[in-house]
């Protein structure tokens, strides 16, 4: 029981050099007490999840995250961990994806026109409309690159007729 107390008073100890703002001091002492002395899951939790929480108020995000991490996976129990995970989880910059429409299309200016209308009409997610067009003499190509500007579409002029499929296919490999 002797050990146990000493441990917990070398925790609180380290926690009192973070909350005088002395992070580097209280990152050694956390080192110290998971080096030199037996701890319990739930302590050694404790000391995972403060010391990932020093890290990432630091900057060091992907050390911070990784030893919040492994405070939850040393105690599944820290719900202080889950918390600031979940927090520097939210807080990460996410993509917003992009569903891409490919259309392949041949002297078809009226339907090319009315297709991508409907496109950007009906689409409640954002989309980026790939059209790969083989050499038209109906203004296609000229539509396209009227279009092009608006920002959501992208046009692939062929330098000669290729057909459906590999042109197709070239949208899905932009």
């Amino acid at each position: 029981m002797q050990g146990e107390e000493t441990v917990n008073d070398l925790y609180n100890r380290a926690l009192e050099l973070v909350n005088a703002g002395k992070t580097v001091e209280a990152l050694k002492a956390y080192k110290d007490i998971l080096g030199k002395h037996t701890t319990t899951p739930s302590l050694r939790s404790m000391i995972y999840n403060d010391t990932g929480s020093i890290l990432y108020s630091l900057g060091d995000t992907v050390n911070g995250e990784d030893f919040i991490k492994q405070a939850i996976f040393t105690d599944f129990f820290n719900a202080v961990a889950y918390r600031n995970l979940l927090k520097i989880n939210s807080g990460k910059m996410k993509r917003q994806h992009k569903f891409s429409v490919v259309i392949s299309t041949y002297n078809r200016k009226t339907f090319l026109k009315s297709c991508i209308e409907s496109i950007r009409r009906n689409s409640f997610f954002p989309v980026e409309i790939l059209v790969v067009c083989d050499p038209c003499k109906d203004g296609t190509e000229d539509y396209l690159l009227g279009e092009s500007g608006k920002g959501d579409l992208i046009a692939i002029m062929n330098d000669k007729h290729i057909g459906v499929i590999e042109s197709t296919n070239k949208g899905l490999l932009t």
